[in-house]
């Protein structure tokens, strides 16, 4: 009975370490924290402070004026767990969040496009630390 218990904590430990080393992590806000630039195209930029995210994503013409792309601006986030973090608008007057995926692999952060309205935000989006 002794044995089973030692070996059973033994293999537990070892699933333990296992699971800490692996590359693949859900970002904490003491990571995130700082700029990220899209990786193709360096089109987008995300830069994450405490409790706020800003979106960057250059500007575009809209009824002739020169306006930001519709998605930038400020978002409220808070990280989640299992690769998730929930996001919402900083300005609006809606509480409601919505869902995205969020992971940190091989010093790349992979984010789900949450802010472009037209695009499923299933689509995956790598950004590299500036």
């Amino acid at each position: 009975m002794q044995r089973c218990l030692f070996f059973g904590c033994v293999a537990g430990f070892f699933l333990l370490i296992m699971a800490a080393c692996g590359k693949n992590t859900t970002p904490t806000p003491t990571v995130l924290s700082g700029t990220w630039i899209e990786a193709s195209g360096r089109g987008d930029t995300l830069i994450f402070e405490p409790e706020v995210l800003e979106v960057r994503r250059g500007f575009e013409i809209r009824n002739g004026l020169r306006l930001p792309k519709m998605g930038s601006g400020l978002w409220s986030y808070q990280v989640g767990e299992k690769y998730q973090m929930e996001v919402r608008p900083a300005l609006s007057s809606s509480m409601k969040t919505q869902t995205a995926y969020a992971e940190l692999k091989d010093n790349s952060l992979y984010v789900s496009n949450f802010y472009e309205p037209e695009n499923t935000k299933y689509e995956l989006r790598a950004f590299n630390r500036k």
